[in-house]
């Protein structure tokens, strides 16, 4: 892991944003006044990738007092990706976390919750933050807590930095597939000592015991088709003696219907004659009768007509003479018209005249209108009016007498007219059903005609008396045209049956006399053979089946016996490599190889910080015999300034690290990070970063001096050195550097020019 950028706004010192970038260079110095906030950057790498720190406070605690929130960026270079970590922690709500792929600008999947983002850490870093604390990041106070950590734990950090994890993979997967084939070892003995062993022996027996009754089956199968045979001859024998005697006894129900032929056959065609011809006399019979009949319609319709054209002369003379009487009455309407327009006048004038009563003249004669005059004229006048009036009476009753007269005659006419033409509708039918009788006579006489032409001679003159007793005859005769077919069948059947019969002997001749037994009694001893033969069929089955399934079960136990040795050898190699793999074997061997890497390399550096005083090296004993615990970096040291009582040098006289002075631990936990670094930087785990938090303090003049002079040494070794420190010596010995102020209480950054 290679810092690159640390970016910091509202977290802990730093109120406002701030921004330190390490790339290109391999060695930077943060230096500045104590409490100005130089540790808190290194904080915030330690939040960033664990979401903690050493100082052990809560998130809230580390949001800057004027801040709502804290944001931490840290860009680093993982392999050949560099990526951004980014988490904000917000004094209200949830955080929020976030990793980002710089090469493609683009958020890594499933990291944006804290679970994905730590799994995503876990897989990535590789190393939990003791182990990053104590190989990556001396801290203030803390930087030997690689060596003050026991051997165990520092087996574990050993086991992270070093990246067993992928043998650790191999060797669970190795261990698992050996606890498998253990299981499924287990399990096919089981199997085998459930299976019983089957001799070849006990097979051969079996074998032996088949072929034995295989020799029986096949006799008692050729018995069984000799018996078959027989009585397959048997049955038919029986069969054609029963068909013999029912021909035989047929032939003779047959014969007393034979003897009966000729009057059979005679009946049948008087039958058959009487069939043909006797509707055809009935029809003719009955239409001689409707001729009969018709001639006498006819006769009947002839004197109807003559009847109603007699009838229909008189009625039309009669209607003659009502016409010449309705002709000759007199009209009066003209007259009696005349007579009332008289009589209207007449009483116009005499109406007129009174209205003169008291003029000077009369308007008739022009005399001077008197009394006389007037009484005169009036009543010449009244005179005339009466007159005219019974004149019109007259009139009136001659005019409704000639009326009267006219409309009796009408009446008279109009009957007689009825009466005409009902006669004439009846002279019409009469004529037509003459016309339709003629017409049906002439069709009855060819219908009979051609009757006559279809019937012998013989019968063109029976009587109609004579059809009863034909009639009769029939009727006695009915059955004989069945009765003739029966003949006819049962004569060819005789035939057959004589034919059949002939075939049934010559087939019963063929039979062996051995055959002509009782087929049921046959068939009985068949049965038996075929029971017997059934039975030890089944037996041969079975026989067969216990032996296939005992050569199943010995080539099952074979077939077990062979996986058992394949599964026990699979079970051995998986436990040959299980235990190769694991702690005590490779993985050990890994960690005593990284061990004597790291101390050859921290030696190296450590030869140079300490002028050549202080040499590390391994204890000998690696297992702590009681625990079973592996132990990783026990370490102790060669300090060639001790000197024993006598007054010898003890330098070949190890001692714990652990009581050195504070100067040549500090010397010893920045040696054994930079050597861890070196290691790693030339295999798979990438931690060639070191980050010292201050401890040179604990050094004197020469000692900073020496560790100023190792560290510009590494430049080409390592990818990233970071040293903080408040001593300005120490941060002028180095060309990039970024200077920490406190100010309005906010932590600066600012590179140093």
């Amino acid at each position: 892991m290679n810092p690159i950028r640390i970016k910091l706004e509202g977290f802990m010192s730093y109120r406002h944003e701030a921004e330190l970038n390490f790339e290109d260079k391999p060695i930077w110095v943060l230096t500045g006044d104590n409490g100005s906030g130089k540790s808190a950057i290194f904080d915030a790498v330690t939040f960033a990738l664990y979401g903690k720190t050493q100082r052990n406070v809560n998130n809230s605690d580390m949001i800057n007092i004027h801040a709502d929130q804290f944001l931490i960026e840290f860009d680093f270079k993982s392999g050949k990706r560099v990526y951004r970590l980014r988490k904000t922690v917000p004094r209200k709500g949830r955080s929020t976390y976030q990793v980002i792929d710089l090469d493609t600008r683009e958020p890594v999947p499933d990291t944006s919750s804290k679970v994905g983002f730590d799994t995503w850490i876990a897989n990535e870093i590789g190393i939990d933050l003791q182990t990053f604390t104590a190989s990556v990041l001396l801290g203030q106070g803390n930087s030997d807590l690689l060596i003050r950590e026991n051997p165990v734990e520092r087996h574990k950090m050993l086991t992270q930095i070093v990246d067993l994890s992928a043998y650790q993979r191999l060797f669970e997967l190795a261990d698992n597939k050996r606890k498998v084939s253990e299981v499924d070892r287990h399990k096919v003995e089981g199997q085998v000592e459930n299976l019983p062993l089957i001799d070849q022996s006990e097979l051969d027996q079996i074998s032996s015991q088949i072929g034995e009754q295989i020799v029986v089956m096949k006799q008692l199968q050729k018995r069984q088709v000799h018996l078959s045979t027989i009585a397959v001859q048997a049955q038919q024998w029986a069969r054609l003696s029963q068909q013999k005697s029912q021909i035989i006894r047929s032939m003779g129900d047959a014969k007393a219907v034979i003897d009966n032929a000729d009057q059979i056959e005679e009946n049948g065609q008087r039958f058959d004659y009487l069939s043909k011809y006797l509707p055809k006399l009935s029809k003719l019979a009955k239409d001689r009768q409707n001729l009969t009949q018709i001639d006498n319609q006819i006769q009947k319709n002839t004197q109807l007509i003559e009847q109603s054209t007699i009838e229909l002369d008189e009625l039309r003379k009669k209607n003659e003479q009502l016409e010449k009487k309705r002709s000759q009455v007199k009209d009066y309407s003209s007259l009696l018209t005349e007579a009332k327009t008289l009589s209207a006048e007449a009483n116009r004038l005499l109406n007129r005249f009174r209205t003169l009563d008291g003029k000077s003249a009369c308007d008739s004669c022009g005399q001077p209108l008197t009394a006389d005059h007037f009484e005169t004229e009036q009543k010449r006048r009244e005179q005339v009016l009466n007159g005219r009036k019974k004149n019109e009476q007259q009139l009136q009753i001659q005019h409704n007498q000639s009326v009267s007269l006219r409309t009796r005659l009408e009446k008279d006419k109009k009957t007689v007219e009825d009466q005409i033409l009902k006669v004439e509708i009846r002279l019409r039918e009469n004529q037509s059903g003459r016309e339709l009788l003629a017409s049906k006579k002439e069709m009855i006489t060819q219908t009979a005609m051609d009757l006559l032409a279809e019937i012998p001679e013989d019968m063109h003159h029976l009587n109609a008396d004579k059809l009863p007793f034909l009639q009769t005859e029939y009727k006695s005769l009915k059955g004989a045209d069945r009765k003739l077919e029966q003949l006819r069948q049962v004569q060819l059947a005789q035939q057959k049956n004589q034919i059949r019969l002939e075939q049934i002997v010559a087939d019963m001749a063929e039979i062996p006399d051995l055959a002509r037994v009782d087929a049921d009694q046959l068939q009985l001893e068949v049965q038996q053979v075929e029971r017997r033969s059934t039975e030890l069929s089944r037996k041969l089955e079975s026989m067969r089946l216990e032996l296939e399934k005992k050569k199943q079960q010995r080539h099952q136990h074979q077939k077990l016996k062979q996986q058992l040795d394949k599964i026990s050898l699979q079970a051995g190699l998986y436990k040959d490599l299980s235990t190769l793999l694991g702690r005590d074997k490779l993985q050990r061997y890994l960690l005593r190889q990284a061990e004597l890497g790291i101390v050859e390399n921290a030696n190296r550096v450590l030869d140079r910080i300490s002028s050549g005083t202080i040499r590390l090296s391994l204890r000998q004993e690696y297992q702590d015999t009681e625990s079973g615990q592996e132990k990783a970096l026990d370490l102790v040291a060669h300090n060639s300034n001790l000197i024993d009582g006598s007054g010898s040098n003890t330098s070949n006289t190890p001692i714990p690290v652990s009581l050195l002075s504070g100067s040549q631990r500090f010397r010893v936990s920045v040696a054994l990070a930079l050597g861890i670094g070196q290691y790693t930087s030339k295999h798979k785990r990438n931690l060639d970063t070191v980050i010292i938090d201050e401890g040179f303090g604990s050094l004197d003049e020469a000692g900073r001096r020496e560790l100023v002079d190792e560290l510009q040494n590494l430049t080409g070794l390592l990818d990233r050195i970071i040293l903080v420190t408040h001593q300005e010596e120490i941060a002028r010995a180095f060309p990039n550097g970024y200077q920490i102020r406190l100010e309005d209480e906010s932590s600066k950054v600012s590179l140093i020019e």
